[in-house]
This record gives structure tokens, C-alpha cells and sequence, in this order.
């Protein structure tokens, strides 16, 4: 009962906050995080929500800027409930129960799960989605990575309205977005998309703005990338584009002094608050979360055939697939295998220098 009023409480605030974001948007971002403070639990959030607050007293924040934008040219609903589903459903009610599960069991739950989508057979990928969203929500997940590498992006529609209080990033290939696609996301508040930095980018970007959707525009990287990178001239490149965030994936075989120095150029850059949009280095951002929520950093979801993946490799055999093996279960034998081991059913396979991305720019 106290979590049902204080989730009553917070989207009450949210909803007189959002009345008041087109007015002032400084002061809206600051009783936001403020309101976040608040009811945050556990170190991360709190560390991290007083960091937001000191990087705030910044007048000259570019976040201010990212945030008077979107104030503009984003469905101020959409932005509520995405940030809600991610900050409180995800980031407090979840993360308890994923520490409850941690503590009692063992049991190691990710903050966010990704599926990479057979969009090719949606007869079969669809119920498996489904089943994959009930059991992680039964877990604390409430955020998901959907990634649809080639189909037409309305295909997941229905799963994203069945479950409102999940926020998803739909990740797209090369897709090219219509108005008539977008139009059918216009109802749809609790997701955002993710497009690539490739011949579509500049129209899909286009086309996302003037439908008031939030998005962002992602990059994979190696080895002959990062002085483009570091230098500031990617950022810059994507100005006129004008996403919400921006989002930097190493690729398979990219050195890891590379993606350190990628990492390191994302720190500061955020710490110095000097470009317009959210940039992340997401493998190691998504490592650093998973770590301080739920002191477990392997777990990163499926690929197109229901398989594991983790940070180590690709896990085969029918116990670490979802369309055999419950997830729980899953992750229950997921923890107690290492790199070269065989599990009772199956064993890992890694791929490369084991980068959990791949996947999402696998082959059929």
C-alpha cells in the first residue's frame, strides 16, 4: 500500500510539473530531480541524483538547453511517463526487488534486458516477447532494449501498449521512418527510439521531430574511429539532427584501450555539460548500472534465436534458451557458469573479444 501511494504522490508531482515544463523548463528540471531525491533508494540513485543537482547549479548547462528543446519538440506526456517508467517503476520498485532476489536467493537480475527481434517469423518472436516482458516484469525488469534489425517498426506496437508501465528503446536497423509509421507510435508514451548515424539518419531524425517523439542516434565504433570521436566532431555532426541522446557501441573486435578512451571522453563530456544531449558509451554505461544496482554486470539478454548473451559470450544449449528455459532459470544457470565451462545443458561460446553488442549487428 505504501508503494501504490507513493507512486500515487510522484505522478501526481509529475503532472503538475509537466504543466509547468513549456513555461520554465530550468525550474521544471530541478524540481524533478529534486522530487527524484526524494523518494530515490540505494546508493546509485541517490549518488546519482546528487550529482544531477550540483550539475544543475551550472546556469550555462547544455542540459538546459537539451531540456528547453524537448520542452518544444517532445510530447511533454511521452517524456513523463518514459522517465517514470524508467526512474521510478525501473530504477526504485524494480531495483528493490531485484536487490530482495539478490539478497535471499542469490540471484542476479539486470536492470535492463535486451532482445534483438526475428523479425523475419513475428508468429514466433511475438509470443516470446510477451512471455520475456511477464517473467522480467515478475523480476523487477521494467526496461527493455527491442531490437528490430530490418522489419517495419510498427510490427511491436502491440507489445509496447500491453505493458505501460515498462519503458522501451525500440532500436531500428537501416529502417526509414514514415509519417504513417510514426503516426501509429502516437498514442504509444511509454518508448523511444533509437536510430543509426548512417544515409537515413538526417530523415529519420527529420521525420521523429515533427512527430514530437523522443529519440536517439547510435554509432557503432573501432579502432580508426576514436580521434573523430574525442575530438568532438561526431557530437557536432549530429547538431542539426538534434536527438536526445546519443549512443556509442564498440565494435566486436574494438581494443579496449579504445573503448576506454571513448569511455573517458564521455565522463567529461557529461561532466562538462557542454553538448545538448544525453551521450553514452553503452556497454560500459550499462556495466557501471547493472553493477551498482545489482552488483552483476554478465547479464545483457537475448539474441533473434531466444539464445543468451552476456558480457562473456553467447550461451548454447537449450538452458540458457527462452523459448525452452523460464528466464529465472536462466539466469539461476547463467551465474554459476564461467568462460570454457560446459552447464548441464548447453555451453558458452564466445564470439570475439566476447563484446556483448555484436549481436545486435549479427546475420541471420
Amino acid at each position: 500500500m505504501k508503494n501504490d501511494m507513493n507512486k500515487l504522490l510522484v505522478e501526481g508531482i509529475l503532472k503538475k510539473v509537466s504543466a509547468d515544463l513549456e513555461k520554465d523548463p530550468r525550474r521544471s528540471l530541478r524540481k524533478l530531480v529534486d522530487l527524484g531525491v526524494r523518494f530515490s533508494e540505494g546508493p546509485f540513485q541517490t549518488k546519482f541524483l546528487y550529482s544531477a543537482q550540483s550539475m544543475l547549479r551550472n546556469s550555462k548547462s547544455a542540459y538546459y538547453t537539451l531540456l528547453e528543446d524537448a520542452a518544444e519538440h517532445v510530447d511533454t506526456d511521452s517524456m513523463i511517463r518514459f522517465g517514470m517508467n524508467v526512474g521510478y517503476n525501473g530504477a526504485v520498485l524494480g531495483s528493490r526487488k531485484m536487490r530482495g532476489l539478490r539478497d535471499k536467493s542469490g540471484l542476479c537480475v539486470p536492470w535492463m534486458l535486451t532482445a534483438v527481434v526475428d523479425d523475419s517469423h513475428m508468429d514466433e518472436a511475438l509470443p516470446l516477447l510477451y512471455r520475456l516482458m511477464n517473467e522480467g516484469m515478475a523480476l523487477g525488469i521494467y526496461s527493455y532494449i527491442l531490437v528490430a534489425q530490418s522489419g517495419p517498426a510498427d510490427m511491436l506496437l502491440p507489445l509496447l501498449q500491453d505493458f505501460p508501465e515498462c519503458a522501451f528503446v525500440l532500436w531500428l536497423g537501416g529502417q526509414q521512418l514514415t509519417p504513417e509509421c510514426l503516426e501509429h507510435f502516437r498514442t504509444c508514451k511509454n518508448m523511444m527510439f533509437v536510430v543509426n548515424d548512417d544515409e537515413n539518419r538526417m530523415e529519420n531524425c527529420r521525420q521523429l521531430r515533427r512527430a514530437r517523439m523522443l529519440y536517439g542516434v547510435s554509432r557503432q565504433y573501432g579502432m580508426g574511429d576514436a580521434a573523430a570521436i574525442c575530438t568532438g566532431q561526431w557530437t557536432a555532426s549530429l547538431k542539426n539532427s538534434h536527438p536526445q541522446f546519443m549512443f556509442l557501441i564498440p565494435e566486436k573486435d574494438c581494443p579496449p584501450e579504445i573503448r576506454h578512451q571513448v569511455y573517458g571522453y564521455t565522463l567529461d563530456l557529461r561532466k562538462k555539460q557542454t553538448c545538448p544531449a544525453f551521450v553514452m558509451e553503452l556497454a560500459q554505461d550499462m556495466a557501471v548500472i547493472n553493477d551498482e544496482i545489482t552488483r552483476d554486470t554478465g547479464i545483457i539478454g537475448f539474441d533473434r534465436k531466444g539464445s543468451l548473451w552476456t558480457w562473456h559470450g553467447l550461451f548454447s544449449g537449450d538452458a540458457f534458451n527462452l523459448k525452452k528455459t523460464p528466464l529465472s532459470q536462466i539466469l539461476k544457470s547463467a551465474v554459476t557458469v564461467q568462460p570454457g565451462q560446459t552447464a548441464a545443458n548447453g555451453k558458452m561460446t564466445v564470439h570475439g573479444s566476447g563484446n556483448c553488442m555484436m549481436i545486435w549487428r549479427e546475420t541471420p
